[in-house]
């Protein structure tokens, strides 16, 4: 009988620390609710007094508790997929405005997955898209075509990336097989920056090329068998835009 109300009370208060517990956790949730506006205002205070120069280029949406901070998200009115978060805890602010919206990492996100698949689909061949610099590296015009979305696809600041599995291991064969597929891209309207090529032997996968700052002058130009058998021989491009490493 003693055991059996030592088990009953042992129960019982586990089953009351938990209760206590969740109880805990309600309360803590439900009070950081409360400073909800409170928390609003500081985040409202803390943009104005740093992001000035933002003023009229932004809206803010609510402030929530997530992740144990207060977070405001900062939006561009011309583009919601250009944004960053500022936060609030334990009286310390902190933001994510350089990486995010300054370098536009959260536009390019969508921008490099939307024309991945238009791009793509277009063709009808799996490519990847590498946009080399920083939103704030580009030039305020630029800027502003990319922020808009503007004909993105046609404007050189992105990179079309592809990995080609040759057949025949030689210059000739190789050096057409990259200008059919630029020519294929030029052919539904798309005009990269530079082309990222990577050639793979298909008789020897472990056998791969990684070529970059192929370009409409490589396209033109009369050298691009001699330019690939260089490659092939591990050669120095001398005066040349293009570059290229071993893979494996």
């Amino acid at each position: 009988m003693n055991k059996q109300r030592s088990l009953l009370l042992g129960r019982n208060i586990f089953i009351l620390i938990i209760f206590i517990a969740l109880g805990s956790i309600v309360l803590n949730e439900k009070s950081k609710e409360f400073l909800l506006p409170k928390a609003e205002e500081k985040l409202t205070g803390y943009l104005k007094d740093n992001f000035s120069k933002l003023d009229g280029e932004v809206e803010t949406t609510k402030v929530v508790y997530k992740n144990e901070k207060f977070q405001m998200k900062v939006v561009n009115k011309k583009n919601n997929n250009l944004y960053f978060y500022t936060y609030y805890s334990n009286k310390k602010y902190s933001n994510t405005y350089k990486k995010d919206y300054k370098e536009g990492n959260s536009l390019f996100t969508k921008i490099k997955k939307d024309l991945k698949k238009e791009i793509s689909d277009n063709i009808n061949t799996k490519v990847d898209i590498d946009i080399p610099n920083t939103l704030d590296k580009y030039t305020t015009i630029v800027r502003k075509r990319i922020i808009e979305e503007d004909n993105l696809s046609e404007l050189k600041f992105y990179n079309i990336k592809k990995e080609l599995v040759i057949t025949n291991w030689n210059a000739k064969d190789i050096s057409i097989e990259i200008n059919n597929f630029i020519k294929l891209c030029n052919s539904k309207g798309y005009s990269p920056k530079n082309y990222i090529i990577t050639i793979t032997n298909e008789s020897d996968i472990t056998n791969s090329i990684l070529i970059e700052g192929l370009d409409e002058e490589y396209l033109n130009s009369s050298n691009q068998e001699t330019i690939i058998s260089d490659i092939m021989n591990k050669k120095n491009l001398e005066q040349s835009k293009i570059n290229y490493r071993y893979l494996n």
